[in-house]
């Protein structure tokens, strides 16, 4: 129809509207090459024709050109749109600085951008045409979440790793689609990564503060949700994260309608503090907490939630509950003791008059100083004819302790000390008697640390003192009588031994086997009974040193108990060890004797096995605990308090020589100094016996 009017016309002339033929006819190049040819042409009126161009040869033999023209002028159109759009959206892949990808529906990628190329450092001629995963530190999680695309229709912030082929790795959030052909098939997925490298750097740092802290810590959603929580939380809970998150958070507290109050209080004014709640854990167990809350917001200043701390005051509350039920105690008390006060306060003055105990008080603001009426008494004075003054009391203390009365005083105000205690005369004003007293004070200081008041006692101890001299010297008497007696025995003793060996020795022809037998026992009895007396005499030396006399080096001790046990060590083998033991307040010749028995025992009571034996020490506060530890053949449980007593024994003298008095020796010493002893054994598992040191003597 288009050419239907062009019969016989030239098809320049028609066509192009010329008068003569083209310079360059493409109708031409047919008939020169006699080859088909296709080409386009672009018409006067703007059309678009595709030519096909055939050549044959008419019925008189003259070459000729069939032509067919295809007008696609719109096909034309419609592909320089689409080489348009094509451009512009490859111009938007390229500008974007996410790395975006497409992949077939076989998992092969089929087009890249820059971003893609860079993050990978793989050129995109290569990246094209291999399976996708192989460039994520998980494949097989990519590979899922390539599946849930095809499943869901798409995925958002789905997080991978990439990896560059230099080892880098770079953190990533895919959002990723499925593509389709305009019948609705699905071709494939299109996918776009944010890097979140910082954002997840930015996160494990609000972790690692979150995970800090050793209070219970979670943020709350706007509709009550938990989104998080750090390890403190999972402990007081004991519910673990992954099922505390996207639950009411209501739900772990004894009260939820008092939390979700407390919660719409955050919202409302920005923050609670200090609001008191009780969390339960699974196990019913309650910890009393103190939350501090604020919103948090996004960029824009919208409120997306609550952020909430927790403190721990359980330990506080009880303190309180205890406070509160010890103050109502007190109050009872108070009414009760009130009332009994003002009956006891006659009775007080005397039976601080019977103790000889007084007291007194220096208000130091004031400069008033107090004494009670026993202070009077025991300085034999009346009360209203003194006055009570500082310079009236040291009047009263004997010439030869003055001064050492004041330095006590003055001295512990000088050095900061809050207390000192001190014995010393008195001089009674009445009868100019010498008395002993024993005083101690107390400082009270402001908040500045100066001190404002000091209360001290007086405490009158003549008669202890008396006492305490009379029995040193009963004990110096018993000691000299143990001495005399032991000797006066073992005279008598030794001539039996003497004048029984000697009758084995003349007359040893004469005498049968049983004369014999008797002649042994006897010497055997005068010999143990020697060693009685003379284990005796050394219990009752034992303990009677002076303990606080000197500082005592217990290394230097054991050094010397080893040294006099040494052939006894090398006989059986033995091995004795001892840590680094403390300098103690004491008499040396009381530690040699205690290490010695105890050390002497292990080496006696050993098993099968050459004795070895240990000395340790611990410190426990205001005293020292030694240990002394064998491998020997031990002891039942029911006679470890037995073994202490005065000749108790649990072995015949045919297993083990001996009187049984050394234990109760050690024991008498460390009583000596107010100390404990004791042990723990089991029967061939050794024996350890602890004993203990005072750090300050009194």
């Amino acid at each position: 129809d288009r050419f239907g009017e062009s019969q016989g016309r030239h098809c320049y002339e028609y066509c192009f509207g010329k008068t003569s033929p083209c310079e360059f006819c493409e109708s031409y190049k047919v008939l020169e090459t006699g080859r088909p040819h296709h080409w386009e042409v672009a018409a006067p009126d703007g059309s678009v024709i595709d030519a096909y161009d055939f050549p044959f040869t008419d019925a008189d033999g003259t070459p000729m050109v069939l032509e067919m023209d295809i007008d696609i002028t719109e096909q034309k159109r419609a592909q320089n749109a689409l080489d348009s759009v094509s451009q512009y959206t490859r111009s938007l892949i390229e500008a974007s600085m996410d790395p975006l990808v497409t992949i077939s529906a076989e998992g092969k990628i089929t087009d890249v951008n820059e971003a893609a190329i860079k993050v990978t450092g793989v050129p995109r001629a290569k990246l094209i045409g291999t399976d996708f995963s192989n460039y994520f530190t998980e494949p097989e999680k990519a590979r899922q979440g390539y599946k849930e695309v095809f499943s869901n229709g798409f995925v958002t912030d789905y997080a991978l790793t990439i990896r560059h082929k230099d080892g880098r790795l770079t953190d990533v959030l895919y959002n990723a689609s499925v593509y389709k052909d305009s019948a609705g098939n699905v071709l494939g997925v299109f996918a776009a990564a944010r890097d979140v490298t910082a954002q997840k750097q930015v996160s494990q740092y609000a972790r690692s503060l979150l995970e800090a802290s050793l209070d219970p810590l979670v943020t709350i959603s706007a509709d009550g949700k938990i989104t998080d929580v750090n390890e403190a939380a999972v402990k007081v809970t004991g519910v673990s994260r992954e099922k505390l998150i996207g639950t009411d958070f209501s739900d772990y507290f004894t009260e939820p309608e008092k939390a979700r109050q407390g919660y719409r209080r955050v919202f409302d004014k920005g923050f609670v503090k200090d609001y008191p709640l009780t969390v339960r854990h699974r196990d019913g167990t309650l910890t009393d907490v103190l939350y501090n809350a604020t919103v948090y917001k996004d960029t824009r200043g919208n409120v997306l939630g609550v952020f909430a701390a927790a403190r721990d005051v359980t330990e506080k509350k009880l303190a309180e509950r205890e406070l509160d039920r010890y103050r109502e105690h007190l109050e009872e008390l108070v009414g009760e003791r009130t009332k009994e006060l003002r009956r006891s306060e006659a009775s007080l003055a005397r039976a601080q008059e019977i103790a000889h105990l007084g007291s007194w008080e220096l208000d130091l603001v004031h400069d008033v100083l107090t004494w009670s009426d026993e202070v009077y008494r025991i300085f034999g004075l009346q009360p209203n004819e003194f006055g009570a003054t500082y310079e009236a009391f040291l009047e009263r203390v004997h010439p030869d302790d003055r001064d050492s009365v004041d330095a006590a005083y003055s001295g512990s105000v000088r050095q900061g000390k809050n207390s000192y205690e001190i014995e010393h005369r008195v001089v009674r004003a009445d009868s100019g008697e010498v008395r002993f007293v024993h005083e101690k004070c107390e400082h009270f200081r402001d908040e500045a640390g100066k001190i404002v008041r000091s209360v001290g006692m007086v405490h009158d101890i003549t008669e202890q003192k008396q006492h305490e001299q009379q029995l040193k010297r009963s004990n110096e008497n018993l000691e000299q009588f143990a001495y005399v007696a032991s000797h006066d025995l073992q005279e008598p003793l030794r001539v039996m031994a003497s004048y029984s060996q000697l009758l084995e020795k003349r007359y040893k022809e004469k005498l049968d086997q049983d004369a014999k037998d008797f002649i042994e026992f006897i010497v055997d009895a005068a010999s143990r009974m020697q060693t009685l007396i003379t284990d005796l005499l050394a219990y009752s030396r034992a303990g009677r040193q002076n303990l606080a006399s000197s500082r005592v080096d217990c290394n230097e001790v054991m050094r010397k108990v080893t040294a006099a046990l040494s052939k006894t060590i090398e006989a059986v083998d033995a091995r004795v060890t001892w840590d680094k033991l403390p300098v103690v307040a004491g008499a040396e010749i009381s530690f040699i004797q205690l290490f010695q028995n105890l050390i002497g025992n292990g080496l006696k009571f050993r098993g099968s096995k050459p004795p070895e034996i240990s000395v340790s020490v611990r410190d426990n506060n205001n005293e020292w605990i030694f240990s002394v530890g064998d491998n020997g053949i031990g002891i039942e449980p029911q006679y470890n308090e037995r073994i202490f007593q005065i000749f108790q024994r649990l072995h015949s003298r045919s297993e083990h020589a001996g009187t049984g008095i050394g234990l109760s020796i050690c024991k008498k010493i460390v009583e000596s100094w107010e100390g404990r002893i004791w042990v723990e054994s089991e029967p061939d598992e050794g024996s350890i016996f602890y004993f203990t040191v005072p750090k300050e003597r009194r």
